[in-house]
């Protein structure tokens, strides 16, 4: 996955297995256990909303590199 400054594209085919065109609302949870409510919007093939709360608080910069698991059909952790 490509993070941008204040959006995350996600590779396309994993997005239409398992979400197809049906926008969605994710919670993107931190090593601390701070929730983020952030909402996928498919054709725009990312994140938005939340995901720059995310990126702000956690001072993310373009280019780095995160990883989440998928622990529920619209939780990352």
């Amino acid at each position: 996955m490509f993070l941008g400054v204040f959006g995350w594209d996600f590779l396309q085919n994993f997005v239409y297995r398992v979400y197809q065109k049906n926008d969605t609302l994710f919670t993107l949870e931190d090593e601390d256990g701070e929730g983020y409510t952030a909402n996928y919007f498919p054709r725009k093939w990312g994140l938005s909303g939340g995901w720059r709360a995310f990126a702000i608080v956690h001072k993310l910069a373009e280019g780095d590199a995160l990883v989440f698991h998928l622990v529920k059909v619209s939780k990352f952790k």
